[in-house]
Order: C-alpha cells, then structure tokens, then sequence
C-alpha cells in the first residue's frame, strides 16, 4: 500500500547516492555506513586534486593555487566525509573552473587533456544536486564570456569539444527531467517563507561556517 508522509529527505537526484551506495553493498550496518563516507570522500578528493593539476598549469600557478586553497574552505573538507552531495558538487565545480581557465588561456593551445578534465567534471556536476545544472550554465557563460569570441569558436572547431559538450548536455536534460519527475510525483507541501530579515540573520552563522 502506497502512503504519504512528510519528510525532510533530499529530493535530488539519484546519481550520488547510486555511487555512494556501493558500499551498502558491503554491510547494511555501520561498515556500510562508512563505506558511503569513504566513497564520497574519495570522489571529491579526486576533483580536488584534479582542480590542483589544472592550478599547476594555469599561467600563474602561484596564483591559482591560492585562489583554489582559498576556495577549498573547511566546510567542503568537512562535508567530504558525511556522505552529503554539496561535497562533490563543489569539488566538481572547483576541477571545472580551473580546468576551465587553462582551456580559455589564449597563450595556450587547447589541450586534449584538459578538455576531458572541464567536461568530466562539468558533466558529474550537473547531476550532483538539485542546482547544479544552473551552476554548470554559469561556468560555462562566464568562460565563454571571459575567452572571447575567437577563442570559443577554435574550442567549438575541436571534435572533442563538441562530443563532451554533447554528453553534457544530455547529463543536463537527464538531471533536469529528474527534478521534474520527482517534483510532479510527489510535490512539496506550502510552507510560509520565513523572510528576508529572518534570512540575513543566519548569514554570520553561515559565514562562520565557511
């Protein structure tokens, strides 16, 4: 029998929790749990340190490894290991902005390899979180703005470009159709807005958590 009940749970889509539920595959007890955690960890980890690898090649890498540290707040380290998707999201985010700014360098020739750094983790993004896919169009307007014209047409010229930027674009579609689904299958209940003043309140609470 089908019921309803109201529920805090996430609502987003299914990919985190598919990778991350390998490891229930191990133990449905406390050994899973950790599992969950240790995968997660080691997904943002590896965006991580390929955001690094791309900082290295930037045109100023002192630079960029600063920006990146700076980005790379405690609260991203914290929630790596709390099987929360806001980890990957923002590790994805952080491998496709520096790989991103490599690919845009016009003293630099594109580079096979740091075309599949950008798209991979401009793909895993965008089935990450409810948001993502936004985050993902604001990455890629912002580079295209930032390169210029003739620089987006040579990267659109590449084979590669093109069938990453297809993959991605049906990884889009996808997590799209997905929040449309759930959201039609199984709605939000209203709730009253708390307010603009109520939100500014919580801002120095957020703060000093990132």
């Amino acid at each position: 029998e089908r019921v309803t009940a109201a529920t805090v749970q996430y609502r987003g889509q299914p990919a985190f929790y598919a990778f991350v539920g390998l490891g229930t595959l191990v133990s449905d007890g406390v050994p899973g749990a950790y599992a969950m955690r240790f995968l997660g960890l080691v997904a943002a980890a590896a965006f991580v340190a390929s955001a690094a690898v791309s900082a290295r090649q930037a045109r100023d890498p002192a630079l960029a490894g600063a920006a990146l540290l700076l980005a790379l707040t405690p609260a991203v380290v914290y929630l790596a290991a709390s099987t929360n998707p806001s980890a990957l999201e923002i590790a994805t985010a952080l491998s496709a902005w520096a790989a991103g700014m490599v690919l845009i360098d016009p003293t630099r020739a594109p580079d096979a390899t740091v075309v599949r750094r950008f798209s991979v983790a401009l793909l895993v993004l965008v089935v990450t979180r409810g948001l993502s896919p936004v985050f993902g169009a604001g990455i890629v307007v912002v580079l295209g703005a930032l390169a210029g014209r003739t620089r987006v047409l040579a990267l659109g010229r590449r084979r590669d470009v093109r069938l990453w930027g297809a993959a991605c674009l049906v990884a889009t579609g996808l997590s799209l159709a997905w929040l449309a689904h759930i959201q039609s299958a199984y709605p939000l209940p209203e709730r009253p807005g708390s307010g603009a003043v109520r939100a500014l309140g919580w801002l120095p609470w957020y703060l000093r958590q990132s």
